[in-house]
C-alpha cells in the first residue's frame, strides 16, 4: 500500500517543466518529495559551536544519536542576531508516540523555568499560518476566476488536485473542487497546512501555483511595460509608487536572493568539478539539459542536485525574454546582487512587484521564483506531459486502493490522533 501511495505522492508533487528534455523531471526516488512515516521528537539536545566548528559539531550529534535541526541544508542557529557561537539544536525521532515529548521547559540564569504547554505553542503556531493561509485563499480565488475565463493551466491545477481529498463530518470532499469553487476558507487552509501530509502540501502549493500562472501575457514581459518602469516626472509620483509597492518589494527581494544565491552556488559546485557538475547535475554551459542529465537528477540522492536543475532551468527560461536590452534572468540577478540602501534603490524593484497579478505574487512567496519562472513557458508538450501523468496517478490510485477509490485522502499516513492528543 505504502509503496503506490509514494509513487502517487511523486506524481503529485512533481515540478512540471514546460520543456521536452525536461519531461522526464519527475522523481524516482520518493524520499526526495514526500512526507515520511509519521515521527514523534523524542528528546532534544542543544550544541554550542564556532563556525570553523561546525562540521565536526553535526558529525558529534550524528554520534550521539541526533539530528541537528535544518533550513533546507543550512543548520539554524538559535543564537542567530544575538552575537557569539553558533547555537544548534539535536533532535531524536521515535515511533512510539508514548516516548514523544510533550513539553518543553526552558531556564534562563535570572528567569526560571518557563513553561511552555502544547495549546498555547499550538495557538502561536496557528497564529503564524496567518499569512500563509491568506496568500493560499488568494490564490485560490485568482486560479478560479482563471478558469472561468477559460484558463487552460488553471484546469490542469484542478484536475490534479482533485486526485486529493480531505474527509470532515463523515463527508469527503474534492480538493480541487473546494479550492476552484470559492468555498476555501482561512481556518481550512491553516488547519490543512499543520495537518496534510508533506507530499500532499507540495502538490497543493505547486499546483495554485500553476493555477494562477496564466493570465495570457506572461508576468515578465509586464515588466518594462509597468508604468513605474519609466522614470516620474514629479515627487508626488515616487510617493504614490512609494505606498503602493514598497512593502511588497521587500518580500520580492528576499526571494530574489535566494534566487541569486541558488544560481551562484550552482555555478560555484560547477567550477569546483572542472567546469562540470557532478552526479548528471545540470550543465549550465549547455542551452538546456538533455534527457540523460535530467534523468541522472532524478535518480541522484543529493538534494542539492535537483535544486540546481530547478534554478538552472529557471534562468535560462527567464533569459528567453527580455526587460529593456537586457535579459530577464540577468536582470533579476543584478537587482537581486546590488547593495540597497534605501528607499530609492527599492524602487529599482517595482516595475517586477507590478508585474505580478495579486495570486502569483503571494505564490511567488511560497513557492519561490524558480517555480514561477518555470511555468512562463506553457508549450503543447508541456500539457501533453501532464495528460501523461494523469493517467500515471490514476492507474496508481487505482493499485493503491485496489480499484475502491479514485482519489488520496491528503491525510494519507498522518496519525491525526497526534493533533487531538497534544503531542509535541
Amino acid at each position: 500500500m505504502k509503496k503506490y501511495l509514494r509513487i502517487i505522492a511523486v506524481i503529485l508533487a512533481v515540478v512540471m517543466f514546460s520543456q521536452t528534455p525536461l519531461a522526464d523531471y519527475v522523481p524516482r526516488n520518493p524520499a526526495n518529495v514526500l512526507a515520511e512515516e509519521l515521527k514523534y521528537v523524542s528528546d532534544i539536545k542543544v550544541y554550542k559551536c564556532s563556525s570553523s566548528k561546525m562540521s565536526a559539531t553535526i558529525e558529534q550529534a550524528k554520534k550521539d544519536g541526533y539530528e541537528i535541526a535544518m533550513d533546507v541544508n543550512t543548520p539554524i542557529d538559535l543564537n542567530q542576531g544575538a552575537g557569539g557561537d553558533f547555537v544548534l539544536l539535536g533532535y531524536k525521532k521515535t515511533d512510539n508516540s508514548e516516548k514523544a515529548v510533550r513539553s518543553v521547559k526552558m531556564l534562563e540564569m535570572k528567569h526560571g523555568y518557563e513553561w511552555l504547554d502544547y495549546q498555547s505553542v499550538a495557538e502561536q503556531h496557528m497564529e503564524k499560518l496567518e499569512p500563509v493561509a491568506s496568500d493560499l485563499l488568494l490564490a485560490a480565488k485568482e486560479s478560479q476566476t482563471n478558469l472561468e475565463k477559460g484558463s487552460r493551466s488553471a484546469k490542469e491545477a484542478k484536475d490534479f488536485l482533485n486526485y486529493l481529498y480531505f474527509d470532515e463530518n463523515g463527508k469527503e470532499y474534492s480538493m480541487g473542487d473546494y479550492m476552484f469553487s470559492g468555498r476555501a476558507d482561512i481556518n481550512h487552509l491553516k488547519k490543512f497546512v499543520i495537518q496534510m501530509n508533506t507530499a500532499s502540501l507540495t502538490a497543493l502549493y505547486s499546483h495554485l501555483a500553476l493555477g494562477v500562472s496564466d493570465t495570457g501575457e506572461k508576468w515578465v514581459e509586464r515588466i518594462s511595460k509597468a508604468d513605474c518602469y519609466k522614470v516620474p516626472t514629479t515627487n508626488s509620483i515616487y510617493s504614490y509608487w512609494d505606498r503602493m509597492y514598497y512593502n511588497y518589494s521587500v518580500d520580492l527581494l528576499d526571494k530574489m536572493k535566494e534566487f541569486a544565491k541558488n544560481y551562484r552556488d550552482m555555478e560555484a559546485r560547477k567550477k569546483a568539478n572542472d567546469g562540470k557538475i557532478k552526479e548528471g547535475e545540470y550543465d549550465s554551459k549547455a542551452d538546456k539539459p538533455n534527457d540523460d542529465n535530467a534523468s541522472e537528477i532524478i535518480d541522484a540522492s543529493s538534494d542539492k542536485s535537483s535544486g540546481d536543475v530547478l534554478v538552472a532551468v529557471a534562468y535560462n527560461i527567464l533569459n528567453q525574454y527580455t526587460v529593456g536590452k537586457e535579459k530577464a534572468g540577468d536582470y533579476i540577478l543584478r537587482l537581486a546582487e546590488q547593495e540597497y540602501t534605501s528607499k530609492l534603490d527599492m524602487r529599482n524593484l517595482y516595475p517586477l512587484v507590478d508585474s505580478f497579478t495579486n495570486g502569483q505574487f503571494a505564490m511567488m512567496k511560497i513557492v519561490g521564483l524558480e517555480q514561477m519562472a518555470v511555468y512562463l513557458n506553457q508549450s503543447d508538450e508541456f500539457y501533453t506531459e501532464l495528460s501523461k501523468r494523469k493517467v500515471e496517478t490514476e492507474n496508481a490510485i487505482k493499485k493503491a486502493t485496489k480499484g475502491k477509490k479514485d482519489k488520496i485522502s491528503i491525510y494519507e499516513g498522518v496519525n491525526r490522533e497526534f493533533y487531538e492528543r497534544e503531542v509535541a
